[in-house]
């Protein structure tokens, strides 16, 4: 018997999940261009995964969307000063039209989010393991969102390696999609080991 198939894990508590992904939405910033903190990336995945362990679409998406808004927000922080100097608004209405923006370019990762509980909940109803599925069905996923969100800002994962070549040419085998799904596999590592533990923490407390 394992934990992942017989003991699911239970989900995170709402405000404990959303601290996650918001974590996991700043260090997606950090890691980005203009503060160039690369190593982030590596990471930065992590605390969003472990949210999103058993929830359910709606509030994957939920999750997701606040993943995506907070990198938005911080990553696109120069779209304050912008409008400010060119559309004459006064500052709370400027960061309103930011939130705006921040909060659309986020619906990439509410997408990922929401695909991801949606295929592990289908997969549960027809009696896989959605625990050992579970690191191809969120690299899928964050793959697909990649390709078909139509994000007002074109961005990619892969952008935290501009100034990485090692990483950055694995471009050249299938676009920037790849490049940000190798790095994802770190992510999905270190976040199978937490999870692993907390699983196994769960299932030692339920057995005599």
């Amino acid at each position: 018997m394992t934990a992942t198939s017989e003991r699911p894990l239970r989900p995170l508590p709402a405000g404990l999940a959303a601290l996650g992904a918001c974590i996991s939405g700043l260090f997606y910033f950090l890691a980005f261009p203009g503060i160039d903190l690369w190593p982030f990336a590596l990471v930065a995945f992590v605390p969003f995964y472990i949210a999103l362990e058993g929830q359910a679409p709606k509030r994957a998406a939920w999750l997701g969307l606040l993943q995506g808004a907070t990198m938005n927000a911080t990553g696109f922080y120069w779209l304050m000063g912008m409008l400010k100097t060119f559309s004459g608004f006064p500052a709370p209405i400027c960061a309103f039209f930011v939130l705006i923006v921040a909060t659309f370019q986020g619906g990439r990762s509410a997408l990922h989010g929401y695909l991801y509980a949606r295929i592990r909940q289908r997969f549960a109803v027809e009696g896989r393991d959605p625990g050992a599925l579970r690191p191809l069905v969120f690299l899928g996923t964050f793959a697909a969102a990649e390709l078909v969100f139509p994000a007002l800002f074109t961005w990619y994962f892969a952008g935290v390696t501009h100034d990485t070549p090692v990483l950055a040419q694995t471009a050249d085998l299938a676009g920037p999609i790849l490049v940000g799904v190798v790095l994802l596999c770190t992510n999905v590592a270190a976040g199978e080991l937490l999870l692993a533990k907390l699983e196994r923490r769960t299932l030692d407390r339920r057995i005599p």
